[in-house]
């Protein structure tokens, strides 16, 4: 749309093919030496092509290692393109969601506009958004990948950008809404079921998964509890630095209620 900011760096760089030079011979192996001579071009094309990518996508990796949000969005919107051929949306997007910076994540995507992102990125990010962000952030967000992603014909894609967006206001309100309970009376949420406070963390039977035991719980005949497929929040008791995780929290999902079996989302 004519709202959308303009896309840096998005034109697509063109090399010409090297023709196969061969040895021009004449003879039974003249055309062996040609195609071998042909190979050897393209693969001087290839590594030529690649030096090309590897200056601008060192930069982005090494402003994502240090969790510098702001140098990684200015580090890609000098050449999304080059990112997106390299298939690094998925990971700067994620890097975005870890540190609850939607809004940046936002900015990423309206340069994609015209890249033909695949479908699948645009998938996982609205799968990964995390909780506590604000609602028109993601809802922004969600509109540009769904605006750059590919699609059989512009109907289709409006029909989903306008759909998607009304969709993800409203699940990130409702998160937005739990998040914020969570700074209420947790007594309250013990009580109720909905909290497991002082709860000890191992290692569960298999990779990923960790296993809860002790903690104080009202769960009991009349409460429903926690159970499997539930979102929850992950937290130590005094909390983490605003840096370490999306607002303090560690998204998860519950495997199995009793006894409590979660997985994160995030598995570092």
């Amino acid at each position: 749309g004519s709202g959308l900011p303009p896309i840096y760096g998005s034109g697509a760089g063109c090399f010409p093919a090297n023709s196969a030079g061969g040895s021009g011979k004449k003879g039974r192996t003249g055309k062996k030496r040609q195609t071998r001579g042909g190979a050897r071009n393209r693969k001087n094309t290839a590594n030529k092509k690649l030096s090309r990518y590897t200056p601008g996508v060192q930069l982005l990796k090494s402003m994502m290692a240090s969790r510098n949000t702001t140098g990684a969005l200015a580090a890609f919107l000098q050449n999304p393109a080059e990112a997106v051929g390299m298939g690094m949306i998925p990971d700067l997007l994620d890097f975005f969601f870890r540190l609850g910076d939607v809004n940046k994540a936002a900015q990423a995507a309206c340069a994609l506009n015209g890249l033909n992102v695949p479908q699948a990125h645009l998938l996982g990010a609205l799968l990964s958004m995390p909780q506590g962000a604000e609602p028109e952030d993601c809802a922004y967000l969600a509109e540009c990948l769904s605006r750059a992603a590919e699609w059989p014909s512009t109907s289709h894609r409006d029909y989903f950008t306008v759909r998607v967006r009304q969709v993800v206001l409203d699940f990130t309100d409702e998160a937005l809404q739990a998040a914020n309970g969570l700074e209420g009376d947790s007594q309250l949420a013990v009580r109720r079921g909905k909290c497991v406070m002082g709860a000890t963390i191992s290692p569960g039977m298999k990779q990923g998964e960790l296993a809860c035991t002790g903690g104080e719980s009202g769960f009991d005949e009349e409460s429903r509890g926690m159970q499997a497929g539930d979102a929850v929040a992950l937290t130590p008791v005094d909390g983490l630095p605003p840096d370490m995780a999306n607002y303090g929290i560690c998204e998860c999902e519950v495997l199995v209620g009793r006894p409590l079996i979660i997985k994160p989302h995030y598995g570092d």
